[in-house]
């Protein structure tokens, strides 16, 4: 991933259990409130009224900073003269103090993360970046920038800064309209929730979750949105996540990936992974299955990459078998089903039908047909296996797993198509011409595996019923045909007015290259 602060440390490194905070209990030696004299009875009620009461103590004056008096010119070898001066009164030199405390926490190499830590300037540096140093937005970026490279270190140093109250202070810059500001306090709190569970529930209880779906809906910069997917991405790492934040992230992240470049690390880590791992769970809620498979089926529209970086999830071995095979939910059928269409949508890219292929999903498809009862999930089905058909390496594996037959039956059955003011909608009079063309597919795919056969064995083939050359005989798809009476009942539904309309002109062209047999 691109790194938005050329001097600002990389991502912190994953840690596994945080280190907690110790905190010293002194316990003072007491005496008994009250101590009676001679062993004398007083009821419990008189005990407050003849016990002294101890003074009220003198309210404590709040520390004021020291003036400061040393050198207007830092540098980040010597942070000790920085932290001086951002500790001061003197505002004039609070800016470049910080920016110097910044590059010294910016080094490569052994930054003084645990010198600035102990010199207990943290609490001022968050100040700075939030509500003091509103004047002042430079100096709230290199405040916050300090404050994001403190939390790059260890789980202590990390739990320092939140002790602070950095997460509050930021919050508000996920809302700035100030770009570098945005792309700070998310990668700040990205840090943060980044260091463990308990770094991220303590983020989500100081109100995190808000303010960054708000950010993620509405950002439109690339570095920002960048650092808040990043961000996201770290909320959803760490076992358990609650539902709720689940529900609530999901469809932002969807709108974000519907915009968004699709190939970007962060988006994938942020959303697909987690989305792949929803639709594997029988028991999630539906509303969460419902977001996760939204997601998931939105971008194998996008493009190759965005379609591989949902292959690579391994969700069409896992949630979208699972769906196919065990779900009710119809709207997650559908989606599935327009996913895996898209997939396959490309002759150029095999890799991905062989995906859907190794993943034993092709039969699935074809009781998407067989099984379902409503229209989307039907031609979503039929969209997808003739999109299979162009791949020839499948083609066997579709007309064995029923394929001829399913598509005959979208063809023949306008009763289970969706009707607009009367007639077959657009997205079935759509999906009838390409289950036309799946089937053209097919059957010159059994010719060529024909040709080849017989080519093989030496067979000299004479020209027979088929335009192309070959026995009918040959063509193990037109068996097929013959088998479930394909050419009797796309006939006999285009004579009783019931074929749709799109597909005419694709029947004549079946009928052209591979007329039936006369005993049809």
């Amino acid at each position: 991933m691109a790194v938005p602060n050329a001097e600002c440390k990389s991502f912190a490194t994953w840690r596994g259990v945080s280190a907690h905070r110790s905190r010293q209990r002194v316990v003072e030696a007491s005496r008994p409130s009250f101590v009676s004299k001679h062993n004398i009875y007083v009821p419990a009620e008189l005990r407050e009224v003849l016990q002294p009461k101890a003074p009220e103590p003198e309210p404590k004056p709040e520390p004021q900073a020291a003036p400061y008096t040393g050198s207007s010119s830092f540098s980040a070898d010597n942070v000790q003269v920085a932290i001086a001066a951002v500790q001061s009164s003197d505002k004039s030199v609070w800016r470049d103090a910080t920016t110097a405390i910044r590059k010294a926490l910016s080094k490569a190499s052994n930054p003084p993360i645990q010198v600035v830590v102990a010199s207990g300037v943290l609490p001022r540096l968050v100040e700075l970046a939030g509500a003091r140093g509103q004047d002042d937005p430079a100096l709230q970026l290199e405040a916050a920038w300090s404050l994001c490279n403190v939390a790059s270190g260890t789980s202590d140093e990390c739990a320092a800064v939140v002790a602070a109250g950095a997460v509050p202070a930021v919050l508000p810059h996920l809302q700035s309209p100030r770009a570098d500001l945005r792309e700070q306090a998310a990668w700040l709190l990205g840090n943060i929730a980044g260091d463990g569970l308990a770094m991220r529930d303590k983020c989500l209880a100081e109100g995190l979750l808000p303010p960054l779906l708000a950010a993620l809906r509405d950002e439109t910069q690339a570095k920002p949105q960048q650092q808040l997917a990043w961000c996201m991405s770290n909320v959803l790492r760490w076992k358990p996540r609650p539902d709720k934040v689940v529900r609530d992230a999901l469809p932002v992240l969807l709108a974000m990936a519907a915009r968004a470049d699709p190939h970007e690390d962060t988006l994938t880590d942020a959303a697909l992974g987690r989305a792949a791992e929803i639709t594997d769970r029988p028991k999630a809620p539906k509303s969460i299955v419902s977001a996760a498979v939204k997601l998931l089926a939105s971008l194998p529209s996008g493009g190759e990459l965005a379609t591989a970086a949902v292959i690579d999830t391994g969700v069409l071995a896992a949630g979208f078998k699972r769906i196919l095979r065990d779900s009710e939910v119809e709207p997650h059928i559908s989606e599935v089903l327009f996913a895996l269409s898209n997939i396959v949508a490309t002759k150029a890219l095999s890799y991905q039908a062989k995906a859907v292929a190794d993943a034993g999903l092709i039969p699935l498809v074809v009781d998407g047909i067989r099984q379902q009862v409503k229209a989307r999930p039907r031609r979503e089905a039929a969209h997808t296996l003739a999109n299979l058909t162009m791949f020839p390496p499948y083609a066997r594996m579709l007309w064995e797993a029923g394929a001829v037959d399913a598509l005959v039956d979208f063809l023949t059955q306008p009763q289970l198509m969706s009707l607009e003011k009367g007639s077959i909608s657009k997205a079935d009079s759509t999906a009838a011409e390409a289950a036309m063309e799946g089937l053209i597919g097919l059957a010159q795919e059994g010719k060529a595996l024909a040709s080849s056969s017989s080519s093989s064995t030496g067979v000299c083939e004479g020209v027979g019923e088929g335009e192309g050359g070959g026995a009918v005989s040959q063509n193990p798809v037109l068996e097929v045909f013959a088998r479930v009476r394909a050419y009797e009942r796309l006939q006999e539904a285009r004579e009783a007015g019931q074929l749709p309309r799109s597909a005419f002109r694709k029947l004549e062209k079946l009928l052209l290259e591979f007329p039936p047999p006369p005993s049809s």
